[in-house]
């Protein structure tokens, strides 16, 4: 089974998200660290991962921050996920256990559970590739009752 997401790339898709939801505005790695109680040299290290990896433009001096590099609707969760954890591409099942190092244990039991394991992998994979930086800001919006025109929610 591949590793969780990480807490880095979950404050990653934290502050991605916050910048969406900014609408264009820059947003500092302090912003950031507040708005989700982390620490902020921890979020600046994340941020400069999203700058290298183009998802995030950063800008000096005052009034800079940073900015998301695209358009949220094409920047799905998985981008940011592997920009901060290196690649999660979709793997083929293999057993965890290995008669001699070179074949899969022939055991039907160590067989079933690696099955699983692959299809939750996979359930995660695709999760992650399906949902947008558009779409959790919008969620994220509907969750805190902000979003305009929905019944009983404040207006911004």
């Amino acid at each position: 089974m591949s590793q969780p997401v990480s807490k880095a790339a979950c404050f990653g898709i934290y502050a991605l998200t916050l910048m969406v939801r900014a609408r264009g505005k820059a947003v500092s790695a302090g912003e950031v660290a507040r708005t989700f109680n982390i620490s902020e040299a921890h979020v600046a290290k994340v941020l400069q991962q999203l700058v290298r990896g183009r998802l995030v433009r950063g800008t000096r001096g005052v009034g800079g921050g940073y900015q998301l590099a695209g358009d949220p609707a094409q920047i799905s969760m998985l981008d940011v996920v592997e920009c901060i954890d290196g690649p999660r591409g979709k793997k083929c099942a293999t057993c965890a256990v290995r008669v001699d190092g070179d074949h899969c244990s022939p055991h039907p039991v160590a067989c079933a559970v690696q099955s699983i394991f692959s299809e939750i992998d996979d359930t995660a994979y695709y999760t992650l590739k399906s949902v947008t930086l558009s779409t959790l800001a919008a969620s994220s919006l509907v969750a805190l009752g902000t979003l305009p025109g929905v019944s009983g929610a404040p207006r911004s």
